[in-house]
């Protein structure tokens, strides 16, 4: 398991999600009047595991892209005109892909833990299952109504959720019916001019789509789905606290420590109490 120092030393603060999972964590918790140990295991679930698996996922991504990168500065056009021609690819493809999947899934099992922080959430009389959030949103919708933030916000993630549960899933149990397929740099020569496409991956029977903007897409996330989720949770254990998590705009944000949320007071809520 990495230190945090690692993490800081290994990618920067300047990356989100060092950023937003190490610094702005331990900043949102700091004032907020819950148990030591609470504050301890939040630290461990979102600034130590999650940002792991996460850092582990970026750095797969960032290979994948910047090899993206050198075939779109490819010369297409000698390469055409040379009398052999050699398509480019992307080694270990496969298995870049298949532990990002795996990285990827971890991160939402670890995340999962934050929930047993502030509950002891039970589903038809079974503890919760990890990695199951359809389990969560139907436990919030049961515990505080399907129209409450927690309900709505867990619901609204379950669908790339269950993508990366259902590609993770045809990696470790590939049948026909589901097997994830991996497309590696292709030459294209039924269009005019001929050109080189990006890696792409798909399940069985579902449209290909591109390897390095779904990565981007999942790290994004499951970075924002971690610290909102942190935030509702929060926000339901200090109810009646004049306190608020406010969003900084992307174009405010500090380059070198670029977190996103920042924790203020909310003064209309002070107003009330001095009447």
């Amino acid at each position: 398991m990495y230190s945090t120092s690692q993490l800081l030393s290994d990618v920067g603060s300047s990356n989100p999600i060092v950023a937003r999972l190490i610094i702005q964590t331990c900043e949102l918790i700091q004032p907020i009047p819950i148990e030591l140990k609470q504050k301890e295991d939040i630290i461990k679930i979102l600034g130590e595991n999650v940002c792991e698996r996460l850092v582990k996922c970026f750095k797969i991504c960032r290979n994948i892209r910047n090899k993206v990168n050198v075939m779109n500065e490819y010369k297409f056009d000698q390469l055409v005109q040379s009398k052999s021609i050699e398509i480019p690819s992307i080694i270990e493809l496969r298995q870049d892909c298949e532990s990002f999947l795996y990285q990827a899934k971890l991160a939402l099992r670890d995340l999962s833990e934050i929930f047993s922080v502030f509950y002891i959430v039970e589903y038809c009389g079974d503890v919760y299952k990890k990695s199951n959030y359809k389990v969560y949103g139907d436990w919030a919708c049961n515990t505080f109504g399907a129209d409450d933030y927690l309900s709505k916000g867990i619901k609204e993630e379950e669908v790339w959720i269950k993508k990366i549960k259902d590609m993770r899933d045809a990696v470790e149990h590939p049948s026909e019916e589901s097997k994830l397929l991996i497309h590696n740099i292709k030459l294209v020569t039924d269009r005019t001019p001929s050109y080189l496409k990006e890696p792409k991956w798909n399940l069985t029977g579902d449209n290909e789509s591109s390897i390095r903007r779904d990565m981007e897409k999942f790290i994004e996330n499951i970075l924002s789905f971690s610290e909102e989720l942190l935030i509702a949770l929060l926000k339901k254990a200090l109810p009646n606290k004049p306190i608020i998590f406010e969003e900084i705009p992307v174009e405010e944000r500090d380059r070198d420590c670029p977190i996103r949320f920042k924790i203020g007071l909310d003064l209309s809520k002070m107003e009330l109490k001095k009447q």
